[in-house]
């Protein structure tokens, strides 16, 4: 559905489900495009490991501060998380792709 809308499927913050590399190798056949590498929650070697599944499936790698408001506690403020520069124009283009398919 959200590649028929022209949009790319992302997975958000892997890092925080319990087997999120089962979970992303199940999610590939499926259609999945990129992962959430970059994430305040992920540790080094959460991210470290993304990075290669991401590498390994062709994935997009992107990443974020997860802001939800000045109010929310604990929480990355807006900007401080910064995903790859690539992260942007990869997008933009798996997205073309599908919305020309």
């Amino acid at each position: 559905m959200i590649h028929s809308a022209g949009g790319v499927a992302v997975l958000a913050h892997p890092g925080l489900l319990a087997d999120y590399e089962a979970m992303i190798e199940r999610l590939v056949p499926a259609g999945l495009d990129g992962v959430e590498v970059v994430y305040p929650k992920h540790n080094v070697e959460i991210e470290t490991r993304l990075r290669i599944q991401a590498q390994n499936n062709d994935l997009i790698m992107t990443g974020g501060s997860d802001f939800h408001g000045l109010t929310a506690v604990g929480k990355a403020m807006l900007g401080s998380v910064n995903p790859p520069e690539e992260a942007v124009e990869a997008l933009r283009t798996r997205a073309k792709y599908y919305a020309q398919a």
